[in-house]
């Protein structure tokens, strides 16, 4: 395959993408509500470890450090986010500061 025929397709997996991390991420906001309301935690170890191991399980061989390392970074940005929106300071590890 070309790559001119390669490059648009991961254009359209971008978009796809970026609509299902916005999706995500609101519902994350939704989640961080839910903790003010309940008096929770943001980080919540277990949570994040469950989602990992289900990673390492679900993935290719080959491709498996790659998805954890993805979702790593997804659940970071999310703990970032839920943060942010209530008002409070992220954390150390913050990818956006």
């Amino acid at each position: 395959m070309e790559l001119s025929e390669i490059r648009p397709q991961i254009d359209a997996i971008n978009k796809e993408m970026l609509k299902l991390f916005e999706k995500r991420m609101k519902l994350c906001k939704e989640v961080a509500l839910y903790k003010q309301e309940h008096g929770m935690e943001v980080f919540v170890p277990e949570r994040e470890a469950a989602i990992l191991k289900w990673v390492e399980e679900a993935a290719s061989p080959e491709l498996c450090a790659y998805a954890k390392a993805y979702f790593e970074a997804v659940l970071q940005l999310s703990r970032d986010y839920q943060n942010a929106s209530l008002d409070r300071p992220a954390e150390d590890t913050a990818l956006v500061k």
